[in-house]
C-alpha cells in the first residue's frame, strides 16, 4: 500500500467517525427541543426553531416542531401533511396524523377526520392514539343537528 493511499484511507475513516459524531450531536439538538416542547417550555423551543430550520431543513422532526409551534391550524396542517406524506415511518407521523384528525374534526369536516382516524388505525395500530379514541362513534355530517338559539 502506498503512503498516499494509506493517508487517504485514514482521512476517509476519520471523516466517517467525525461525521457520525456530528450527526449524533445534531439529532440530540432536535431531541432536546422536542423534549422541551413536551415539558411545556414552548418559548425556549420557539427561540431554537429558526436555528433548527436552518440546520435541518428537510428533517421530519423539525417539520413536527414547526407544526406544533405554528401560529394557526392551517399552517400546522401543512407541516403535518408533509410529515405524514413524505415520512410515514417517522416516529412522530402518528402524532401528526392525529393532529390532522383533530383539526378536521374541529372544523366539522367529519368525513375527512374519520378517514384520518381510520388511516391512523390502519397504518399505526400500536399508536397510543388508536387505543384512546373509539373508531366508530363519529357523527355523520348528514346527521348533525344544529340547534337554533332560543329567542
Amino acid at each position: 500500500m502506498t503512503f498516499v493511499r494509506f493517508i487517504y484511507q485514514v482521512l476517509l475513516m476519520c471523516s466517517f467517525v467525525y461525521g457520525s459524531t456530528l450527526i449524533a450531536q445534531d439529532t440530540d439538538e432536535i431531541k432536546s427541543a422536542i423534549e422541551r416542547l413536551h415539558k411545556g417550555d414552548v418559548d425556549a423551543v420557539k427561540h431554537m426553531l429558526p436555528s433548527l430550520i436552518t440546520k435541518f431543513q428537510n428533517d421530519p422532526s423539525v417539520l413536527y416542531l414547526q407544526g406544533r409551534l405554528a401560529s394557526n391550524g392551517n399552517e400546522a396542517k401543512q407541516y403535518y401533511q408533509t410529515l405524514v406524506g413524505k415520512f410515514p415511518q417517522h416516529e412522530f407521523a402518528d402524532d401528526a396524523l392525529f393532529h390532522l384528525y383533530q383539526y378536521h374534526y374541529a372544523l366539522g369536516l367529519f368525513r375527512t377526520a374519520n378517514a384520518q382516524l381510520q388511516q391512523l388505525a390502519r397504518d399505526y395500530p400500536k399508536s397510543p392514539y388508536v387505543k384512546s379514541i373509539p373508531l366508530n362513534g363519529f357523527p355523520k355530517a348528514d346527521k348533525i343537528e344544529i340547534q337554533k338559539p332560543r329567542q
